[in-house]
């Protein structure tokens, strides 16, 4: 498998996936390279959705050449808003905004990775 995502919290999510749920990464899109999704065996629906965006899509400025990583998860809808911090917490980055949040992976103002893993897990849930 080809090795896009470099930061240490994109791995580990992907490990972590990968040993809860037997999920591995699947790149769904010659268009875009630089994403892949983690998505459910038996019904086919993605929990996870990680991304290589500018930052200026973002909102974080006008780097757009400077790119980060980032994962969309869904949460409960009710719960969306409580986390945007447009930090470590952003609008759904392609996303349906109401019930998807994307998640800065690189960096170094992120989540705890316990918090990742958490919205991973109702990701997987809601799915």
């Amino acid at each position: 498998m080809k090795q896009v995502f470099m930061s240490k919290n994109a791995q580990n999510l992907c490990a972590f996936a990968k040993e809860k749920y037997g999920d591995g990464l699947e790149f769904l899109w010659q268009k875009f390279p630089k994403n892949a999704v983690l998505r459910k065996k038996k019904t086919k629906k993605w929990y996870a959705a990680f991304c290589v965006v500018s930052k200026a899509q973002l909102g974080l400025g006008d780097f757009k050449e400077e790119c980060v990583e980032i994962v969309n998860l869904k949460l409960d809808p009710q719960d969306v808003l409580a986390f945007i911090d447009n930090q470590k917490c952003f609008k759904a980055y392609h996303m349906n905004e109401k019930h998807w949040i994307s998640i800065l992976l690189s960096g170094n103002d992120t989540l705890e990775f316990e918090q990742m893993c958490r919205f991973l897990e109702q990701s997987y849930a809601l799915a």
